[in-house]
């Protein structure tokens, strides 16, 4: 259990540094440049989403602006 969320994490902070760096993308174009299965992105983004990382908006991912080091 321990090994899956770390793998989740790694998924996570992937997706966070993609559009931090390259501004709001579509689940789609997530899915697209990271290459991780549907059920991994999903997951990842949940655990974003839970951190207040993310916010979803229809179907476009943003970045919230965090003090805090993730």
């Amino acid at each position: 259990m321990e090994n899956k969320n770390r793998q989740i994490e790694a998924d996570a902070r992937r997706l966070y540094a993609e559009i931090t760096f390259h501004g709001p993308h579509t689940i789609a174009a997530l899915r697209a440049c990271t290459s991780l299965s549907e059920q991994e992105l999903l997951i990842a983004l949940g655990w974003l989403a839970h951190e207040n990382r993310i916010a979803i908006n229809g179907d476009t991912v943003e970045p919230l602006v965090s003090e805090i080091a993730f």
